[in-house]
Order: C-alpha cells, then sequence, then structure tokens
C-alpha cells in the first residue's frame, strides 16, 4: 500500500460484505466509466455469493455505457427505496458527490472505496488509495485477494473501468501492476471488443457536432500553455448532447503540442459553471480545483462556479497562471 492511503483492514469490509444480506451500491452524480464500471461490477460479485444487491445513481443511467451488464437495474434512491442492511459508495471523494444528504446516508453499516487524492471520508469503513489509477483496480484486486467470483460480466465492467480512467493505459499512474490487473481480468473473460466498440469507436453525431464547435472555438492563452474551450447550455440543448457526452472532451484539448493545461467550461441547466481541469505534467489540478471547492486527482480535477461564463472564465485563468513554470511563460 502506499503512504497516501486511507484504510480499515480490507478484512473488515470483506467481513461487511459477507455479513450482510441486502447490499446498496452507489456511484457519483454523472458516473464516469471507473463509477459506473466499479458499481455495476461489484454488483455482479455480490449477487454470486448470493446477496441482494440494488444499485443508485441519482443522475441517471449514462447512455455511454448503457452496454454494461446489469445497467438496466439502476435507479435513484428515495424514501420509498428498501432499507439495505450496507451501503457501499464507489469512486466518490466526499457525500455531496453522490447526491445524497447526510440523512439519507445515515442508517446502517456503510463502506466507501475510492482512489482519489483529496478524499475527505464520510463511511464506517473507508478504504482510499489515491495512488491507484482507477476505483476499478482497486475493486479487481481485492476481490482477486479475497477470492471472490468475477464473472465475465464482472470483468467487463472493471476493465472499463481501468481503460477510461488510465486514458487506454497512458497517464501517469499506469504502472506494470495496472497491466497485471488487466490480463487477470481478460483471464476472467472481461469482453474487451465489447469496450472498444462502444467506448472508444462509437461517436454520436451529436458528440461529433459539439467536438468540431470546441474545436472551433478553443482558445490557447499564456504562449499556448493554457488551452481554454466554453460549452453554453443553448448549444447542448441545440445538437442535443447528452451530460454524459461531454466526458473526456477536455483531454483532447490537452493533446494540443505545447499545451500544459486545459480548462473546459460548461454551462449547467441551473447557470451554475461546471469546470474540468487536466494537465500533463507538473500542474497541480486537485489543487487548483480545490481553490474553488472542487477537487480530484493531480491531472484531472473539476469544481463549480455559481458566476457568469465570461466571469468564471476570467477567475479561473488569472488563478491558472500562477501555477505554470516561470520559464514556461
Amino acid at each position: 500500500m502506499t503512504s497516501k492511503m486511507i484504510s480499515n483492514n480490507d478484512m473488515a469490509i470483506r467481513s461487511a460484505l459477507e455479513d450482510a444480506e441486502r447490499i446498496a451500491i452507489f456511484s457519483h452524480i454523472h458516473p464516469d466509466g471507473d463509477a459506473i464500471g466499479a458499481q455495476l461490477g461489484l454488483a455482479q460479485v455480490l449477487r454470486q455469493l448470493g446477496k441482494t444487491v440494488d444499485i443508485y445513481n441519482q443522475t441517471g443511467r449514462p447512455e455511454s455505457f448503457a452496454f454494461l451488464p446489469g445497467m438496466d437495474d439502476l435507479s435513484a434512491w428515495t424514501d420509498q427505496s428498501p432499507e439495505p442492511d450496507l451501503k457501499i459508495a464507489l469512486d466518490c471523494g466526499n457525500l455531496d458527490r453522490l447526491g445524497l444528504s447526510q440523512a439519507d446516508w445515515a442508517g446502517q453499516k456503510s463502506i466507501t472505496i475510492d482512489h482519489h487524492a483529496g478524499h475527505d471520508p464520510f463511511s464506517d469503513l473507508n478504504y482510499v488509495d489515491s495512488e491507484s489509477p482507477a476505483t476499478c483496480a482497486i475493486m479487481a484486486d481485492l476481490c482477486r485477494k479475497w477470492d471472490f467470483p468475477v464473472s465475465a460480466e464482472a470483468a467487463t465492467c472493471f476493465l472499463t473501468g481501468l481503460h477510461t480512467d488510465t486514458g487506454s493505459f497512458r497517464y501517469e499512474k499506469t504502472s506494470a501492476e495496472t497491466f497485471s490487473t488487466a490480463a487477470w481480468l481478460m483471464t476472467c473473460g472481461a469482453d474487451l471488443a465489447a469496450i472498444r466498440y462502444h467506448v472508444f469507436e462509437s461517436t454520436s453525431k451529436a458528440r461529433f457536432q459539439l467536438l468540431n464547435a470546441l474545436y472551433n472555438s478553443s482558445d490557447f492563452i499564456f504562449d499556448g500553455k493554457v488551452a481554454v474551450a466554453e460549452i453554453s447550455h443553448d448549444l447542448m440543448v441545440s445538437l442535443g448532447v447528452a451530460d454524459d457526452e461531454v466526458h473526456g472532451l477536455v483531454g483532447q484539448l490537452k493533446e494540443v503540442q505545447g499545451v500544459e493545461l486545459s480548462i473546459l467550461l460548461r454551462e449547467l441547466a441551473s447557470g451554475e459553471i461546471k469546470v474540468s481541469l487536466r494537465s500533463k505534467q507538473y500542474v497541480d489540478c486537485n489543487q487548483l480545483a480545490g481553490e474553488f471547492g472542487g477537487g480530484g486527482h493531480v491531472r484531472a480535477a473539476g469544481c463549480k462556479l455559481k458566476l457568469p461564463m465570461a466571469e468564471a472564465r476570467q477567475i479561473l485563468t488569472d488563478r491558472a497562471r500562477s501555477y505554470l513554470k516561470r520559464d514556461a511563460l
């Protein structure tokens, strides 16, 4: 284990899973591949162990990952939902990201498994490794260690999260151990062809048009070290783009030669500005996002600002400049 670890003994977590009869698994709002992959994969594993498992997300089903087994079972938690013996939050750095209140989370025993830096523990048992490349990597490794049954369906879910959160094994936290985990999931029957087709080779026309608009409106500032782009709510509506289809666009801005930091500002229906940050080598996105109440990882983080777009853009770029190395300006 690394020094950047918040952990109860993992065997205490295993015991809690084995003792519970009805388990509810939650993922963060607007789930990405890692969150939904960990959630659906663990649900498959626990059902094979004979558990009754309910899966919840407060923003609904992400269509980009609709191919994953078990997605049709996803629903929103309400006061009428069956009370479980155990609640599990996956890939979530704080309770707000679940879209739930303290009252919602209170009750029976709870577990959090996560890999975000700056995690704010909110469960009875917490297993957080910020050096892990993905929550799906943690889940796969724990299941392997515990000798829990990992079916082909569960392995496909876990490998999806591992693929997406490592940028197809390109990001800096990818290690030899990461490839070992992926190889083991393949031996379990993970369907790499399905992941490749649905995640990496299947873009909607609406997303393609949004990407085109994004490229045309991108600005490169501070001698090209920072790329900035905006997406208005009106544009999203006019193109018919689903919220989950925006995921990953900020990373494409970062790919431009010479760019160290990419910033994507997206206007939500509420008028808030959702900010996504990505960096290549040295800008700490988690620290920058943290200045505005957000967080995430060193190379990938985000926050929300209750400001008009122009003002949000100005304040973000002003602060971003201070994160650039002097010899890069």
